[in-house]
């Protein structure tokens, strides 16, 4: 498989990068971005990451960075040659593995030498390394492939900057829309700091690389000991999160939002004691079936502005423009739904393939009403391609809102609104 056309339709990327950034802001309601500057553009940059999603997190990270950011993905996507052209398009690279039928490590050094390569470049190099990709919010054994390319390009490039970044990807939901997601990104790693003990002893100097970087993983990403806890620990931050309302617009923010609280109190479920937890667990389902028979959510329960009169007014004065975007935008959803729903059997991927389909649709529609009106001469034909983005997004903005409002009112006028307010703070005590 040939590596040397990765990267060369940088049109594709530099074009089809604001269009996917626009359907991102569609998928999740807020993304957060905690210390961005940490990846520093126009510098060698290795990136170690988790993977929950299978096309999300290497996009996401070239849309919260200065610089573009080169990836690599399994080398069975690269099969069919559309796959291929749009893959290498946005400058992600093959890599081979046993766990997928291939065999020979030797199959990897095209790979691993285009990676030394463009770090020579001073690009940022993002690599996945838990080898896999998963959505369970657990870090899994790190692989040593990421310090084996470090340490080879600073041995042959004499990069003296080169650096590795740790960097999290925490979704609320990943296998859902409407989410939202943090990435936290830690700590430059400089290679040159562990090139002498490299020199004297490479499988040394590999191993405290590679605690280095796991030390920081451990830090940066939501992590549940035992998986048997996770659907309860989904509640507990449901709830946390919800404590603390936070602003639709704009979609990405560059601060950590709540995560440092749910890091803290996942940290704390892991330690708990077997009867403490299992108490939390027994209460916490007690207050989601509670509110399930109520037909009521626990973010509206606890958050009555959602359910104002005053957003009467957005609902008046903003319903034509969300009936233009909703419509506009069906043909996009309905056959990303119907391939979703035919064709992706692991939810790692669904999401993403969703956000792929509608991006492509989508971009179709743009740059047919843009073509459109330029050949036409009409502005008002060009003035919709430019402002399109935005309409479509509305759409899901408008409808979060109603959704949200109506629940809201029904939670307000609630009998059982004090019980179960009551129950919730049993929960948690107030703890938190």
């Amino acid at each position: 498989m040939e590596i040397r056309n990765i990267g060369k339709s940088r049109l594709l990327y530099a074009f089809f990068l604001p269009v996917v950034s626009w359907q991102y802001r569609i998928v999740f309601r807020n993304i957060f971005v905690e210390n961005r500057k940490n990846v520093q553009a126009n510098q060698p940059v290795l990136v170690a990451a988790n993977h929950p999603t299978a096309f999300l997190d290497p996009i996401l990270l070239s849309m919260v960075t200065d610089g573009p950011v080169y990836n690599i993905s399994r080398a069975d996507y690269f099969a069919k040659p559309f796959n291929s052209f749009m893959l290498r398009g946005f400058q992600i690279a093959p890599i081979f593995r046993s766990s997928e039928g291939f065999s020979g490590r030797d199959r990897n050094d095209g790979t691993f030498d285009y990676i030394v390569n463009k770090l020579r470049d001073y690009v940022t190099f993002c690599i996945f390394v838990e080898g896999k990709t998963h959505h369970e919010k657990q870090v899994l054994p790190l692989k040593k492939g990421i310090a084996r390319i470090a340490f080879s390009a600073f041995e042959d490039k004499s990069l003296e900057n080169l650096q590795i970044v740790p960097v999290g990807f925490n979704y609320s939901d990943g296998l859902a829309l409407r989410s939202e997601v943090k990435v936290i990104m830690g700590t430059p790693i400089f290679i040159k700091d562990y090139w002498q003990e490299y020199q004297e002893n490479p499988n040394q100097a590999i191993l405290r690389l590679m605690n280095a970087i796991k030390e920081q993983m451990m830090r940066n990403i939501i992590h549940v000991a035992d998986l048997a806890d996770e659907p309860m620990v989904d509640r507990l931050l449901t709830m946390l999160r919800n404590d603390h309302p936070k602003h639709s617009v704009p979609v990405i923010q560059y601060n950590a939002g709540t995560y440092h609280k749910e890091k803290e109190l996942v940290d704390s479920i892991n330690s708990m004691p077997a009867e403490e937890k299992e108490a939390l667990n027994e209460r916490s389902k007690q207050y989601f079936s509670a509110l399930k028979k109520a037909g009521l959510d626990d973010e509206t329960l606890v958050q009555p502005g959602q359910g104002s009169w005053k957003w009467i007014l957005l609902f008046v004065a903003g319903l034509l423009p969300a009936i233009f975007g909703g419509v506009l935008s069906w043909p996009g959803r309905y056959i990303a739904q119907r391939i979703v729903k035919a064709r992706m059997k692991k939810k790692e991927f669904r999401t993403s393939v969703w956000m792929a389909v509608t991006a492509v649709l989508n971009m179709f529609i743009y740059v047919g009403t843009l073509i459109t009106g330029l050949v036409k001469g009409n502005a008002t034909l060009v003035a919709l391609a430019l402002i399109l983005p935005i309409v479509f997004w509305f759409y899901w903005y408008y409808t979060d809102r109603m959704r949200n409002w109506w629940s809201a009112r029904k939670a307000l006028s609630h009998p059982d609104r004090d019980k179960l307010l009551s129950l919730r703070k049993s929960v948690f005590g107030l703890k938190h």
